[in-house]
């Protein structure tokens, strides 16, 4: 599974740092070095999911997190 994120911000100036995307449930994770990385998570089951993309902030920007639900689905 390719998971993409944008960052956006109110002012100006580019976030650095590290975004982190966790799935729950299980002990898939990936990570992405700002700006302009990506990261490739496999989840290893079918089912529903909750991934969490959290950012650390730096000196310009602060810290964040967000969820989002995916469900995986069998294979036929």
């Amino acid at each position: 599974m390719q998971w993409s994120l944008s960052v956006s911000n109110p002012g100006s100036g580019t976030p650095t740092g590290m975004v982190s995307i966790s799935a729950a449930g299980g002990s898939e994770s990936c990570s992405a070095m700002l700006p302009g990385n990506s990261c490739q998570l496999a989840l290893l089951g079918p089912g529903p999911r909750t991934l969490t993309a959290s950012y650390a902030g730096d000196a310009n920007f602060n810290a964040d997190s967000d969820n989002e639900n995916h469900t995986v689905s069998p294979l036929a």
